[in-house]
């Protein structure tokens, strides 16, 4: 039996503001869920959905809904282009039968799991025809339902001309029409789709909330799964891509990437970067970048008081030590240039200039002020 909020972890504000509107009565034709990737906003979405629809009288709506089954429910997400794809096609008529069967397995696997995050091959946008389907969904009439809620995840991946389509159907929506825009990054929708929203901010989870996320949904050992949520900012999406590696040694390739540019030692560094890149790939810069800033703010951490709580905990010791070598190091202006890095990779750029200049920034830390 269907019982709201169960199950979803840590967003307690958001699900009390999300019930207190239905029992309102009041409700907006569109909600824009916010808050950093992989936090609960779509499992709030489905939830709201069921609760919407609770006093249909169909026993079965619900596990439709939790299913993903239209029309009792549009899910809208990233796809890739199709072969001589137009834009004037459906967003699947151009895909071959891999590529369909890739999408219903992702959605299949959402449906089971609503902490999985669907990834689609070469899939970088959410379509024009995505879109423009919306109207197609809404022509059908269901009385059924009491509620069709349009559901957009990663809606910041919609193009201009994507978001201005969104914003007719956003303008004047039928009657029993809920949209719900899903995105970590709210700065780059349209500020008149953000001002037809009712927005709900969604918080990051605590490590113990992130924890057993990780153990009930992905299996994952208690030990392994308590490592990925000290360092993964309260994102179960963010702890599944630290997953991918070899958590001690990456604790150990980031400590050495900056005391060997500290020491000036570049070539080690670069060996080291260079290393990262053959097998992780270049997105693993970020990760990178995150993870050097996460050591130095230990390191300002523990300059006051020893008995801190640190992002490295399995590597106080070498924490320490950094630090009674460097004491005069320059760490926030550091942080702040390495953050700075960390925007430069929103942009294409010179990889190998790259790597020299985290090396440089690094190598500050043991500059004399």
């Amino acid at each position: 039996m269907f019982e709201f909020g169960k199950g979803i972890f840590g967003q307690e504000e958001a699900l009390k503001s999300l019930y207190n509107i239905y029992t309102s009565g009041r409700i907006p034709h569109a909600f824009l869920f916010s808050g950093n990737e992989g936090i609960g906003k779509y499992f709030s979405a489905i939830h709201f959905t069921q609760l919407l629809n609770s006093t249909s009288g169909n026993p079965n709506t619900s596990t439709k809904i939790q299913k993903l089954q239209e029309p009792y429910l549009k899910l809208i997400f990233p796809l890739p282009r199709g072969k001589n794809e137009t834009g004037d096609e459906g967003p699947l008529d151009k895909f071959d039968e891999n590529q369909i069967a890739e999408v219903y397995s992702e959605i299949a696997a959402k449906s089971i799991n609503p902490y999985h995050q669907i990834q689609i091959t070469k899939a970088t946008s959410i379509k024009i025809s995505s879109i423009r389907e919306i109207k197609k969904f809404l022509s059908l009439n269901y009385s059924e339902l009491i509620y069709r809620v349009i559901i957009i995840l990663d809606a910041h991946l919609m193009n201009e001309e994507s978001q201005n389509s969104l914003l007719k159907s956003l303008e004047e929506p039928p009657e029993g029409t809920i949209f719900i825009i899903i995105t970590h990054k709210k700065e780059y929708l349209l500020p008149t789709i953000i001002s037809r929203c009712s927005e709900v901010k969604f918080s990051p989870l605590s490590k113990n909330d992130m924890t057993t996320i990780l153990l009930e949904y992905f299996n994952l050992e208690n030990n392994h799964a308590e490592i990925l949520s000290n360092f993964a900012d309260g994102s179960v999406t963010k702890a599944l891509k630290l997953a991918k590696y070899q958590i001690d040694s990456l604790e150990d390739d980031i400590i050495n990437i900056i005391s060997n540019s500290s020491m000036n030692k570049y070539d080690s560094a670069k060996l080291l970067l260079e290393n990262f890149k053959e097998i992780y790939g270049d997105d693993s810069f970020d990760l990178v970048l995150d993870l050097i800033n996460k050591f130095l703010i230990d390191s300002l951490k523990l300059r006051v008081n020893k008995n801190s709580h640190v992002y490295f905990n399995n590597r106080k010791e070498r924490i320490i030590k950094f630090n009674s070598v460097m004491k005069n190091a320059q760490t926030e202006t550091v942080i702040n240039s390495i953050e700075k890095l960390r925007t430069s990779l929103r942009y294409n750029i010179n990889l190998n200039l790259f790597l020299t200049n985290i090396i440089l920034e690094l190598s500050v830390l043991n500059k004399r002020q």
